[in-house]
Order: structure tokens, then sequence, then C-alpha cells
């Protein structure tokens, strides 16, 4: 029986084996076969890493500028340009499917890669404030070239500080007179930094090139624009190497001509990246339109002065959802505002919610509304204005489509956006004359030129005046109906009456001071006039490389092109001003932009410090002790932010919190932190008294050294309450150790 049984098993196991047997060649090769794909698709997914790794270096480009903050009062206006990460997939995936396909593999790599670096740019562009937007395409410039091992952190560290960490006293003196002593440090710092990943000091020479060529690059240094001018003894070497050329290029314009590293900047960007990242972006409300959804509202940051109401108005004229539902936002309103949204909800109509800033309280129940809400039309739309205000959702920041209302900086930016927005082709044929598409034209070359005098100061305006598109709005409608009239009644165009309603009337309503008054009048008078009509007349007055027309034709996209042609940078002369005007400017501007990275990376080293603070707790201390030193840390940036907008009622609870410690404590760290807390009140006294005196530079010490101190002071106090709540038998352990 037994035997029996054992033969049965044996069969199974036999008639199993062998069909396994047979089949193992088999089983083999689809093995070996899927190895040989598994390291075929390894392959080919290494191929597309690098798209990867230039997502990565745009995502986080787009999430450090959350840390922008303001270097004189620390607050942090960046919180408006928060994004979420499902916000940058939508654009990596659009980057993938819309870039242009083609082999090999390389080749289709290199089109994703440029796809998506200037699709992200130009969505986070739309979104940024003209003094953010330099800082966001020189981040992403030099991000990628550090990625590319072309530069190093030194080099990026060499570019931002100079030689501000060098001491006068301690380094030879200065031989030459028309270097100031802040330059002269900057050159025996270029002397000094190796460059790019081979560490070449490529200025090594530099103080005896200068010693020897003194008049060669004393008119260099001299020049109006030294970027576009040979470099002395240095020029030939930086023209061969192309891959860290324009970052020398860029170094030694920055070290000697700072206020020059503005324009130097934009051309690195266009050298290293494309043209078309420092051409200026002009989204028009109608592809602003076509990206935003039902449950994607579009967010308007407001600078003084600016309504996109009638622009969206427009907009709803066409797409036939006019009129739309408005909801001033303040006291009382958020019940208005409530019931205009969940009617729009059902008819699909258009909401607009101006001035969010003061309602923010809606705008958290907002955010829960959109994504919860089951069923919302498919033609409902939501427009949301708002100021910079950090209170603002978070949530609803990140599903949200940003856009800044502000007047492009440049020339030829505030013609293209005037073209792409508000100029239509509807508008240049309402009247069927080449009289009016050029006054048109003379009337918003006139706009721009009024609101670029305002980056020069007092210079430009004696007050700064905020002009915006109501005003260049009003005078086409005036120029609109006068024409029309002229041509009716056959008299002719009166410019005196043109002249006047322009510059006294829509205009001057916002004018204060005589000598502006007289300057508007002098802009009209020259060109609201009969010689607008000659083919010779010209906007400047002086000689120049390139000539500012009136252009012709009758197609809007005849005077887009002319606009295209425009100088990028503008000359002082084409505002009637001297050239001399141009170097306050753009000193002022690179200091902010070199200010504005640097203390994004002091926080970012603050916050390394305070997890290195933590990291050095024993590891036998009490989980609370871990908990409340970091709470600590937290409540040290809390106050941070607090005391850099001038928050008494914050420092006297840090005061009162520091107390309670202390009593934790010994007396000997109560007298630590009071000193402490002394110097951090003295320090916020000597700032706000710099700050009414507009005592800028100072402010910007006084307020490092503030922050210092108080780190200091948190730090203390948060080791302190970890000593405190220490468990009594670790604290008799570590007694008893030391008696041993």
């Amino acid at each position: 029986m037994e035997t029996t049984v054992v033969n049965c098993c044996l069969f199974v196991v036999v008639s199993i084996l062998i069909p396994l047997i047979r089949r193992s060649p088999e089983v083999e090769g689809k093995l070996a076969e899927a190895d040989e794909r598994k390291i075929e698709i390894n392959e080919k997914r290494e191929q597309f890493r690098v798209v990867a790794t230039r997502g990565s270096i745009m995502y986080f480009n787009m999430t450090d500028m959350t840390n922008v903050v303001n270097p004189i009062t620390g607050q942090p206006s960046g919180w408006m340009y928060n994004c979420s990460l499902l916000q940058f997939l939508e654009q990596f995936e659009i980057s993938v499917r819309q870039s242009e396909k083609c082999q090999p593999t390389s080749k289709r790599v290199e089109k994703i890669i440029q796809f998506l670096t200037y699709k992200v740019y130009r969505y986070m562009n739309r979104g940024l404030y003209e003094r953010d937007k330099m800082m966001f395409k020189l981040l992403v410039t030099l991000k990628i070239l550090v990625m590319d091992n072309k530069i190093t952190g030194g080099d990026v560290s060499m570019l931002l500080k100079g030689g501000s960490a060098l001491d006068i006293k301690a380094e030879r003196s200065n031989p030459f007179r028309w270097l100031s002593d802040r330059i002269w440090l900057n050159v025996i710092q270029m002397s000094r930094q190796p460059f790019g990943s081979d560490q070449v000091v490529f200025f090594r020479e530099i103080i005896d090139f200068i010693q020897r060529n003194e008049a060669n690059w004393r008119k260099w240094f001299d020049e109006n624009e030294p970027e576009n001018c040979p470099v002395p003894d240095y020029d030939e070497r930086i023209n061969m190497d192309r891959s860290l050329g324009p970052f020398l290029r860029l170094v030694i314009v920055r070290c000697m001509r700072e206020d020059r590293t503005g324009v130097s900047c934009s051309q690195f960007i266009e050298t290293m990246l494309d043209s078309r990242f420092t051409a200026p972006v002009t989204d028009s409300i109608s592809e602003i339109y076509d990206e935003s959804g039902n449950r994607k509202p579009t967010l308007y940051l407001l600078t003084a002065g600016s309504d996109p109401t009638f622009a969206i108005d427009e907009l709803a004229k066409k797409k036939k959802k006019y009129p739309t539902d408005k909801v001033s936002m303040g006291e009382g309103q958020e019940k208005v505002a409530r019931e205009k949204n969940n009617a729009a909800f059902l008819t699909g109509g258009w909401v607009i919610l101006q001035n969010s800033h003061l309602g923010i309280g809606y705008m958290c129940e907002l955010e829960d509304v959109l994504l919860k809400t089951p069923e919302i039309e498919d033609d409902f739309r939501l427009w949301i204005t708002c100021e910079i205000t950090t209170r603002f959702p978070i949530g609803l920041l990140q599903i949200a489509i940003k856009v800044t209302l502000e007047p492009p900086a440049g020339l030829k930016a505030g013609l293209s956006r005037t073209y792409g927005t508000m100029v239509t082709q509807e508008l240049l044929d309402k009247i069927d004359t080449p009289q009016w598409r050029t006054l048109v034209y003379v009337q918003c070359f006139l706009h721009s030129i009024v609101q670029e005098r305002r980056k020069f100061g007092p210079i430009g305006w004696c007050i700064p005046y905020e002009y915006n598109n109501s005003d260049l709005d009003a005078c086409l409608i005036f120029l609109e109906k006068h024409v029309s009239t002229s041509l009716t009644s056959g008299q002719g165009i009166s410019w005196v009456t043109v002249q006047y309603m322009v510059a006294e009337a829509q205009y001057g309503g916002r004018i204060t001071d005589d000598l502006d008054r007289e300057l508007f009048n002098t802009y009209t008078a020259k060109w609201f006039c009969d010689d607008i009509w000659k083919a010779s007349f010209t906007f400047n007055n002086y000689a120049s490389d390139y000539n500012y027309k009136i252009p012709e034709g009758l197609e809007i996209q005849n005077f887009r092109d002319a606009i295209e042609t425009i100088p990028p940078v503008d000359s002082p002369l084409i505002f009637g001003l001297h050239p001399n005007a141009d170097l306050t400017y753009r000193l002022k501007e690179a200091s902010e932009m070199i200010a504005h990275i640097l203390v994004h990376l002091w926080w970012l080293l603050l916050l390394l410090f305070l997890l290195w603070l933590l990291l050095l707790q024993p590891k036998s201390e009490c989980t609370n002790g871990h908990v409340l030193f970091v709470c600590c840390c937290c409540v040290c940036c809390c106050c941070c932010c607090c005391c850099c907008c001038c928050c008494c009622c914050c420092c006297c609870c840090y005061c009162c919190c520091c107390c309670c410690y202390c009593c934790c404590c010994c007396c000997c760290c109560c007298f630590c932190c009071c000193l402490l807390l002394l110097l951090l009140l003295l320090l916020l006294f000597l700032l706000l008294l710099l700050l009414c005196f507009e005592n800028l530079a100072f402010c910007f010490l006084f307020y490092h050294v503030f922050m210092l101190l108080l780190l200091l002071l948190s730090c203390v106090g948060g080791r302190m309450v970890v000593g405190a709540l220490r468990p009594p038998s670790s604290r008799l352990s570590r007694r008893t150790k030391q008696q041993q």
C-alpha cells in the first residue's frame, strides 16, 4: 500500500517536472530578454535624466522665490509667489507634449530642455514684480551653470559679494586715484579668485595689467557702456572661452562698474540661455483666460493705481459674459461675495473680487469652496485682485494663475505690452486714416516715456506719479472722438486742444509740481504737432544708431514688428536726460538685486545653523526637550519677522518668555539674555530712526546685526529650556560621570 502511494507521488512529481524542464530553456531565454530590456530601458531613461535635472532646477527656483524678502524691512514680499508642485508638473507635462519631436534622442532631449526652461520662466515671469524678474532669471542661469560644472559656488559668491569681506587696512594700498577703495578691494579679490571647475585664477595679473596699461583701463572704466567695449588685456582670452567667458565679463563689470551690472546681467542671460529670456513677456488677457478654468482663478497682484477691471469687462463683452459681478471686499462684504459666487457657479457667470486683501477670511473659505463644490459650470471664471499680504491662504495661491499689474521695465517692453493688451486691430480700424494710427502710436509712446522716467527718481520727476492704463485709455477715447469730429467738420486737428487735454486734463490731474507740469507740457508740445506727419520725424532729437520713428502700415502686426526693433536698453537721452542720469538708477538696481540674493542666502544659512544646533542635542535627551527646542527655533523665526515689521508686542512677549526661561535656569543666563534683549531694543530703535531719515545703507547693516543678536538670544533661550526640562535621572548620571 505504501509503495503504491510513493509511486503515485513520484509519478505526479515527474509529470509536473518534465514540462517545466522542457520549458526551462524558454524561461531562461525570456529572463535574458527581460534583462536586456531592463538594461535598454535604463539606458534610455538615463538619456532623459538631464530633463529631470533641469526640471528640478526650475522647480526649486520657483519655490525659492517665496523666500524673497525686502532687504530693509525684512518682510517676506515673496509670499504671493507661492507655487505648488502640481502647477509645476502641469508645465512639465505641457513641455514634454508640445516640444518638437525629433531624432536622435539627444536632440529630442535638448528640445524638451529648451521648451521647459522657457515655459517655466514665462509662467513665473508674468506673476513677478519688476524688481524680482531679473533676480529670478539670474538665479536660473547661475544654477544651470553650477549644475553643468561650468562655475562653482565660490564663483557665484565672488559675483555677489566681490571684495566686501576684505579689510582695506590689511591689504596693499590703492595706487589708483580713479578707483574707489570699494572697487580696489573687488579688484584684489578678483586677482585671487579661482574660477570654473578647473580653478584657474583668471585675473591673477589684473593689478599688474592696470599698472602697465593704466590709460586703456581708465578709458574702459569711464565708458558709458563698458559691457559693450573690449576689456583691456583680457578681451581676447574672454572671447575664446565660450563656456566661462560671458561669466568672467559679468564679474569684471560687476566689480569695477557696479552701476552697469543689471545691463551686463541681461547680456549674460541672453548669451547663456536665449534672447527670449530678455525679451518682454506680454501675455494678453485672452491668453490668461484660455489658461484659466472654472476651478482655477486668476489672481492679479496689484500695485499703486493698477486695476484690471476695465480689461476684464472688455473681454467679458467679447465672450458674452457682460456684465460681470463685482464685489469690493471689506467689512460685511463676505456675504455678498458668497452669494455672487454661488449664483455664478450655476449660471456660469464671471465674478470679480476686488481688494481681496481686505477679506482674507472669505479667501480661506473660497479655497475649500472651489475644490469641494461638486458642480461648477465650465464657463464660470473667478478674477481676484490683491495686494501683497502674508495672510493670503497658500492653498488659493497654489491653484491660481498669478499676474502682476505693473508697468514693465523699458520703453520697448512698455510699448510691447500696450500693443499686446490695450491696442487692438479693432481700435486701429475705428478710423480708417493713417493720421489716426499715427496719433495712437504717439500717445502710447508718450505713455511709456512718462512711466519710464520714474525709474530715475527725482531726476525724472520731482514727485513720482502713478500713471496707469486708465490714463492712456482716457486719452485714446478723447483722441478718437476729436479725430472723428475733425474729419466730419473738415477743420483739421486742433493741436492746442489735444495738448491741453492730454497734458492738463488727463495726465495733469495727477501732477502737483509746477516743474513736472512744465515738463509734461513740453512733451506734448514737441510730439503733438504737425511735425509728426513728416516722414523724417523722430522722437529722439540727438544723433543715435537707432532712430525712434513712427511705424507705417495698416495692420497692428506692422507696429509690433517695429517695436521689436527698439533697443532693449534705453539711453537716458530719449527721455531728455543727461547720460549720467543712468548711473544712479543702474547702481540702485544692481545693489537691490544683489541684496535680495544675499538676504535669501542669509536665511538659508540661518536655517542650516538652527538645524545644526538641534543635531547637537545628546541622544539621551528627553523627546520633550527636542520638541521644545524646535518650537523655540520656530518662535525665533516668527520673532524675526515680527521684529522686522516693528511689532513691539512680539518683543515684549519674547522678553517674558526669556524671563520664564531664566527662572527655570540660572541667574547668569538671565543676565546674558537681558543684556542681549537690551541690545536688540536699542538696535530696533536705531533701525526705526534711520528709516525715518531714509539712510538705507545703515538700515541694511543694522538689520543684519539685529538678526544675528536675535538668533543668539533664541539659541541661548533654547539651550536653557532643554537643560531645564532634562530628566533628573540624566542630570544625575551626567553629574556622576563628571565626579568619576
